[in-house]
């Protein structure tokens, strides 16, 4: 009998054991499969992180690009609307020029005579003489007191000799003259208007004399100013 409740007494030992090893076996493969899941979905979570945060990178760089290209564009419309509004004041300024020198242009083609002065010139010679100094001086000063006025100066030879001696003549006393104002008195070319008449014919019934050879021989110097110049 007892011997009998002994071996009931171990069989249900090892039958509590057996039952004990198989549920802890059971829990561990249930943690392991839970574990790896567990990790699987944190693996997939991860790789989606990283999958926005690449998107992230991506989508910042071209915004970058895009302000970067903005900004550019923003200087480049500036540059061109600075160059535009340049391009615009220098039409208006030089549109308003060349209406002032237009003016300028047409007002010197209607001079007015102020007056007319002569200088004399020795037989075969170009040089000028002392005596007429003063006419010279003077209208020297009336062209520094107006800049608008101008200077004709007309030259003449008497009418001996042969025609290409006599207009080398005249055209050597006009310069002589020019030379004078330009170099003594600082007045500007376009003031001058210099011309070579060549020889003065005797007029009808005159006679070849000393006193009208010496008339002929000169410069003639006719002081002219606009009428814009004269009304002022």
């Amino acid at each position: 009998m007892r011997r009998q409740l002994a071996f009931l007494v171990l069989c249900s030992g090892f039958s509590v054991l057996g039952s004990g090893c198989a549920t802890k076996s059971f829990v561990q493969t249930q943690l392991n499969a839970t574990e790896t899941k567990l990790t699987q979905q944190a693996d997939t979570q991860e790789t989606k992180l990283r999958e926005q945060e690449t998107k992230l990178r991506e989508q910042e760089t071209k915004l970058r690009e895009t302000a970067d290209g903005a900004g550019a564009n923003r200087h480049a419309i500036n540059e061109v609307v600075a160059l535009a509004s340049d391009a615009k004041t220098q039409a208006v300024t030089a549109h308003d020029a060349q209406a002032r020198l237009s003016q300028r242009l047409a007002d010197r083609n209607k001079f007015r005579l102020l007056e007319t002065r002569s200088i004399y010139f020795d037989s075969d010679k170009t040089e000028i003489r002392n005596q007429d100094m003063n006419e010279i001086e003077d209208v020297a000063n009336a062209l520094k007191a107006d800049a608008n006025a101008v200077l004709e100066l007309q030259g003449f030879a008497d009418p001996r000799g042969n025609d290409r001696h006599n207009n080398e003549l005249a055209r050597e006393r006009v310069e002589a003259v020019t030379r004078y104002l330009v170099q003594r008195h600082g007045i500007e070319l376009r003031q001058l208007r210099a011309v070579a008449m060549g020889k003065v014919a005797l007029v009808a019934g005159e006679k070849p004399s000393t006193e009208a050879f010496a008339k002929a021989r000169r410069v003639d110097i006719r002081l002219l100013a606009p009428w814009s110049s004269w009304e002022n």
